[in-house]
């Protein structure tokens, strides 16, 4: 009997270990991510001032681009709350989600031929807003 609790701290300690090489990963992959955004993001303003991305294009790049990089500050950070101990919320990943469906209207709403995707974007959007305000509202009140 106690081999077989000597056995499963060693399982354990082991999976720890892997669970920790795991994070250091996503902390390093999320962080370089991050670096090439904004380096993409100081590109697009490059074009845009040398007037071979239109404003209105290149703007609306740009606030593409940064919220991509707010989604990855996002989860850079729940994950270092995530290895400090805490627990990790889901209202970190509902609001990637949103980040991700307004850039994705952002670029739709350039062609106006897509009406249809548009509106069922903005439903997709309005239950995601939903969603997050009610994460925030049980969050809030424990």
């Amino acid at each position: 009997m106690e081999e077989l609790r000597e056995n499963q701290r060693l399982l354990i300690k082991g999976i720890r270990k892997v669970i920790l090489v795991f994070d250091a990963f996503i902390i390093v992959t999320l962080s370089m991510v991050g670096l090439f955004l904004m380096v993409w993001i100081v590109y697009e303003f490059y074009l845009v001032l040398i007037g071979q991305l239109p404003l209105e294009r290149g703007g609306l790049s740009i606030l593409g681009s940064v919220l991509i990089l707010y989604a990855v500050s996002e989860l850079l950070s729940e994950e270092v709350k995530h290895i400090r101990g805490g627990a990790i919320s889901i209202k970190a990943f509902v609001g990637v989600a949103l980040a991700a469906v307004i850039r994705k209207v952002l670029i739709i709403s350039l062609s106006p031929e897509k009406m249809q995707e548009l509106i069922t974007l903005a439903l997709v959007l309005l239950s995601l807003g939903l969603v997050y305000w009610l994460i925030h509202k049980v969050e809030r009140a424990s």
